[in-house]
């Protein structure tokens, strides 16, 4: 989306990457320049909404405001550069090293149902209409543009990795709500993956009310490790609920409940465990079609079937 719809970005590399560190400095220069505009702004919008980067960066601070689109837009701003960028362009790089060449595609995505279904929606459209641009016509060029497909052989050697949903063991499950790195949409694909395989008995997933990739506090990772820790014991799942999360981490003390991922020292945080359902994950998937095959979702589910 980013080289499709910014200025300057015809020859940034996507795949088949000859230099990361190059990718990595030349995709932030395009990225710095369309921050620095209201046109630039509304499109790094669009591509943040269907790629479910949440608009809320920092684990100390509440959430925008949920009408605050700019700053929401500035929030994702900061994932795509501080964190996403870098990371995924490295770790895309490591991974075209040991498959062979491309192993992502986006044959059969329609980004105009992605941007309806994503929570990012209206503020997409606000920041669109901010800068007096036409939404639609960024719609158009994006479902006109070349798509890029994977390389058989480098798609097909991941296959052996592809999660089938067949738990064998208990699974508990701990994401932040505001994670830019694994967004938390990825836990409902998660889910119906399990589900679908019909082992959602062993699975059980908590979730903090947080910024962040992993920001979680001592405490939280003990008391969430606790209540795996008796589901083995017992074969029951008891105190997995928020409420008992939120008590167990508590009772593990004030030295515990600090927040030391994400922040430049130890900040008193008390537990934030909540009662969440993730969006559903709008990239299409599905382990069973074959790389580079196009796919279409499945109404009202996020699973997708081979076309």
């Amino acid at each position: 989306m980013v080289k499709t719809l910014l200025p300057g970005a015809t020859d940034l590399e996507i795949v088949h990457l000859s230099d990361p560190a190059a990718a990595v400095t030349r995709a932030g220069q395009v990225l710095a320049a369309a921050q620095e505009t209201p046109d630039g702004r509304a499109r790094l919008a669009l591509a943040a909404a269907v790629g479910d980067v949440p608009g809320w960066f920092d684990p100390a601070s509440p959430p925008p405001a949920p009408d605050d689109y700019p700053a929401q837009e500035a929030a994702q701003f900061r994932w795509l550069t501080a964190w996403t960028l870098g990371g995924h362009v490295t770790m895309r790089w490591d991974t075209e090293q040991w498959a062979g060449g491309n192993v992502s595609w986006n044959t059969g995505v329609d980004y105009r149902r992605q941007l309806e279904r994503s929570l990012a929606r209206d503020a997409v459209y606000a920041l669109y209409r901010q800068a007096g641009i036409d939404p639609e016509a960024d719609l158009r060029a994006l479902a006109a543009a070349p798509r890029l497909r994977a390389d058989p052989p480098a798609a097909a050697a991941l296959e052996a990795f592809v999660f089938d949903g067949r738990l064998q063991v208990p699974v508990l499950t701990l994401h932040t709500t505001g994670d830019g790195v694994l967004p938390v949409q990825s836990v409902a694909a998660y889910a119906s993956t399990v589900d679908a395989a019909g082992r959602s008995g062993l699975l059980r997933q908590a979730f903090v009310d947080r910024a962040g990739h992993v920001t979680l506090t001592p405490a939280e990772v003990l008391g969430a490790l606790q209540t795996l820790v008796r589901r083995l014991d017992t074969g029951r799942w008891e105190g997995d609920d928020p409420a008992s999360l939120n008590a167990e981490a508590v009772a593990l003390g004030p030295g515990l409940n600090v927040l030391a991922v994400g922040a430049p020292q130890p900040l008193p945080m008390p537990p934030n465990f909540i009662d969440f359902q993730p969006a559903p994950f709008l990239r299409p998937w599905d382990a069973r079609c074959l790389p580079g095959e196009p796919v279409a979702p499945v109404t009202g589910g996020p699973g997708h079937v081979c076309l």
